[in-house]
Parts: structure tokens; C-alpha cells; sequence
């Protein structure tokens, strides 16, 4: 017999499906980001090639998550959800189709400059490369610069479909993303060498846009060649993003200083930090990401209906699933870390010595894997409230911080110096998060939060579960 749910549940049956579409779509998009990883270790090894292909992504990511990336995804969701909630029927689809565009324009003149300046901007990032090595840099930014447009304004059809309740797309999408490039490390890599790479990174950029397309028409988006200014929503995303593009600079001038510490240091530095940095996300995607998205859309509609309670409730719940899952990712990474490297990418060009090198930084990027996950929820707990500066704030203060511990023990201790700096960071970074957020949302006050939640996990699957049997799954 079919028993009504109360309020309190609805929200966690949303959250439980497209949390369990995320996290396919997060796990198949890491598994696949790892074949990758383990045909390019093979291919290239741990080479200047390969660190100078790494190196290359650092100016593209900066103008992708100040404009778009993490900047944007964040606002859009409060403001589409606001929009749908209390506007007229289409206004987001309206709304939507005026960032698009907004996006559009933006990113490319960004990008444009940053064709131009390639060689300009080469020797910023890799000072530890030599003359013909930073040429070489940036005719690989040049091509990688193509990126942060169409995964630009991919950003805007995700969170839009995100708002609309489909999931699936957008989680399958950066899956898709990563197949080009593996494609581009067999076919094009033995001849073009790092410049097929980024080739395959352009043409799996266009494949995460084409790809969500279809849904997002189906799902009532219409490009419209304008942008409307007078719409109070552009404006208002505008205001939430400017806090945002401050944390996302901070973070990514932190990555900056790191790369061009690493460039410094013996041959291969910045390729093992980045695999290990890969592998430590491996289980933060589908197990911190997925549950912190999904729960974003339920937390921001909480909060648009001034229900502060419920949205306690579901942060507090939230946040319980994902440390419960992501501790004992963290302890595997920590104990198995050497075992799980040489698995994957311990052949063809990659040595044992680059195996024990990653390992090393693994063990200490999963040490603050937990924190990590936290931060997901605590974060988007505050973009509910439509609060961007306090953790913007928190977050600018937190990387300092992490560059500042690399450079002060990367002449003791090396490569090493730079997850410790990042780990130290994050944990504290949670720390204060949470005492910020604690007297602005019920439920999130004891320190009970941060202990696993065997019983927020169970109501998650079992949600999803009573869902299946219902029959109704829909897209999420």
C-alpha cells in the first residue's frame, strides 16, 4: 500500500536520485579520466613533455572557472531555482538563454587575449622550463584556449537542466570529455607528440557541449541571439559572481604558484602531483561531488521559501552520506596508495620511481580528503543563502595559506611540500566554514555533523530505492 511521504522525506527522494545519476555519471566520467591518465603515463611517462602539457591547462582553467566554471555554476543554480520558483512560466529558460550569450562573448574575448599573449604568459607559469620548452608551452595554450568556451557555455545548459530536475546528461557529459583525449594519446601522440593532446582536449570540449544540446531543448532552453540587460537576474547573477571569481582567482593563482614551483623541481614533478591529485578526486566526484550538486537545487529551493529548518536538515544529512562515504576512500588511498599507482600507471614510460613519487603525494592529498568532502556541502550551504562572500573569503585566505606552507618547505622537502600545503589548508578551511554557517542554519550548530552517518546513507538509498518501485525515476 502506497504510504504518503511527509515534507521532510520528499527532498532526500530528489536528492537520492539525482545523487545516484551523479554519482554514475561522476564514477564513469573518473574511471574513464583514469584510463586516460593511464594511457597518457604509458605514452609519455613522467617527462618534461608531459609536465608542460599539464602546465599548459593553468591560464585556459583560470579564465574557464573565473568566468564560467566554478564562478558561475554556483550562482546560476540559487538564481534559476529563485526564478522558477516565483517567476513566470519560461523565465529561466529566458534567463538562461541571456548567460548564454553573456558567457559567450566573454569567454572569448578572455580567451582571444590570451591567444594573443601566449608567449608572454609562458615563462609566468613554467619559469623552470627552458626557452624552446616555454615556446613550446605556449603554442599548447593557444590551442587548450578553446576550452574555456565551450566549456563555458556547457556550464550554463548544465545548471540549467540541473534546475529543470535532469541530471543525467550533465553527469555523463564530462565523461565523454575525456574520450577524445585518450583517443588523441593513441592516434595523434606518437606523431604530434604534446601538441595531439591538446588537440583531443578541443575536440572533447566540443563533444561535453554537443552532447547536452538535445536536453537542454527538450528541457525548454531556446538560444536567442541577445542578451536582455534589463532582466534583474542577469544583474543578480553578476552580484553573486563577482565574490565568487575572487575565490576562483585566488584558487587559481594558487595553482599558478604551485605549477611554476613544480616546473623548478627535478623532471616530472608536476606530472606526479597532478596523477596522485587525479586519484585523490577519483572518489571526492562521485562521492562528495555528486551528493553536494545534487543536494544544491533542494538546499537553494529551501531557502528561496525561507525554510531554514528543512534546509539544516539537509545539509546536516548530506554532509553525514558523504563523510560516510568518503573516510574509508580516504584510508584506502592512504594505506593502498603505492599498490593502487603501480596498478594503473607503472608501464611503458612510467618507472617505479614515478610510481613511489605519486604515492607519496597521494597519501598526503587523501589525508585531507575528508575535509575536501566536507567543504562540498558546507560550501553550497552558503550559495543556497545566496551568501558568496563568506566562503569566497575563507577560501582566497585558505589558499595563501597553501602556497605559502609549499614554498617555505619545498627546499626541505620537495615535491612533497605542495600536497601538505593543500591538505593543512583544506582541513582548516572546513573548520571555519562550518563555525561561520553553524548560527545561520538549525540543525548544523554540534560538532556531531562531522561524524559519519550510517542512518543519512540508509534514507538515501532507501528513498531511491522506494522510488524504483514506484516507478518513477524520471530523468534525475
Amino acid at each position: 500500500m502506497y504510504r504518503p511521504r511527509s515534507p521532510l522525506q520528499s527532498p532526500f527522494v530528489r536528492i537520492a536520485g539525482a545523487a545516484l545519476t551523479l554519482l554514475v555519471g561522476f564514477g564513469l566520467s573518473r574511471v574513464i579520466g583514469a584510463l586516460r591518465d593511464i594511457v597518457l603515463a604509458a605514452r609519455f611517462g613522467a617527462t618534461t613533455d608531459f609536465d608542460l602539457y599539464v602546465a599548459a591547462f593553468r591560464i585556459p582553467d583560470v579564465v574557464f572557472m573565473l568566468i564560467a566554471g566554478g564562478a558561475l555554476g554556483s550562482t546560476l543554480v540559487p538564481v534559476f531555482a529563485e526564478r522558477r520558483e516565483h517567476g513566470a512560466p519560461g523565465a529561466d529558460a529566458r534567463l538562461a538563454s541571456t548567460v548564454f550569450n553573456a558567457i559567450l562573448i566573454a569567454s572569448t574575448a578572455v580567451s582571444l587575449a590570451g591567444i594573443a599573449f601566449a608567449p608572454q604568459l609562458a615563462p609566468l607559469i613554467g619559469a623552470g622550463f627552458e626557452p624552446l620548452e616555454q615556446a613550446r608551452l605556449a603554442l599548447l595554450m593557444r590551442i587548450i584556449f578553446a576550452q574555456p568556451v565551450l566549456l563555458g557555455v556547457s556550464e550554463v545548459l548544465s545548471r540549467y537542466l540541473n534546475v529543470r530536475g535532469h541530471f543525467t546528461t550533465p553527469a555523463l557529459a564530462p565523461a565523454l570529455y575525456n574520450i577524445p583525449i585518450m583517443a588523441a594519446a593513441i592516434l595523434l601522440g606518437p606523431t604530434l607528440g604534446n601538441v595531439g593532446l591538446a588537440l583531443g582536449v578541443v575536440a572533447g570540449a566540443v563533444l561535453y557541449l554537443l552532447v547536452q544540446l538535445p536536453s537542454a531543448w527538450g528541457a525548454g532552453f531556446r538560444f536567442r541571439p541577445v542578451i536582455d540587460a534589463r532582466d534583474p537576474g542577469l544583474a543578480q547573477v553578476g552580484r553573486l559572481m563577482v565574490p565568487r571569481m575572487v575565490g576562483q582567482g585566488a584558487v587559481q593563482l594558487a595553482f599558478i604558484a604551485t605549477t611554476r614551483l613544480a616546473s623548478q623541481l627535478p623532471e616530472g614533478s608536476l606530472v606526479v602531483l597532478t596523477f596522485a591529485w587525479q586519484l585523490m578526486n577519483l572518489p571526492l566526484g562521485p562521492l562528495g561531488m555528486a551528493l553536494g550538486n545534487a543536494a544544491l537545487p533542494t538546499l537553494a529551493a529551501q531557502a528561496a521559501r525561507g525554510d531554514l529548518n528543512a534546509m539544516g536538515l539537509t545539509a546536516r544529512r548530506t554532509l553525514g552520506a558523504i563523510l560516510l562515504l568518503i573516510l574509508p576512500a580516504a584510508i584506502v588511498l592512504v594505506v593502498a596508495g603505492l599498490p593502487i599507482v603501480r596498478l594503473l600507471y607503472e608501464r611503458g614510460a612510467f618507472t617505479p620511481e614515478d610510481s613511489a613519487r605519486t604515492a607519496v603525494a597521494l597519501a598526503i592529498y587523501a589525508a585531507g580528503l575528508p575535509a575536501h568532502g566536507a567543504i562540498e556541502i558546507l560550501t553550497r550551504s552558503f550559495y543556497a543563502l545566496h551568501d558568496t562572500r563568506t566562503p569566497v573569503a575563507i577560501g582566497v585566505a585558505t589558499m595563501a595559506a597553501n602556497v605559502a606552507v609549499a614554498y617555505a618547505l619545498a627546499g626541505r622537502l620537495g615535491y612533497p611540500a605542495i600536497p601538505i600545503g593543500m591538505s593543512v589548508g583544506t582541513t582548516a578551511e572546513a573548520i571555519v566554514l562550518w563555525l561561520l554557517l553553524r548560527p545561520r542554519v538549525p540543525g548544523l550548530a554540534s560538532l556531531a555533523i562531522f561524524i559519519p552517518d550510517p542512518r543519512a546513507g540508509l534514507e538515501l538509498v532507501s528513498a531511491r530505492l522506494g522510488r524504483f518501485k514506484r516507478g518513477g525515476s524520471g530523468d534525475n
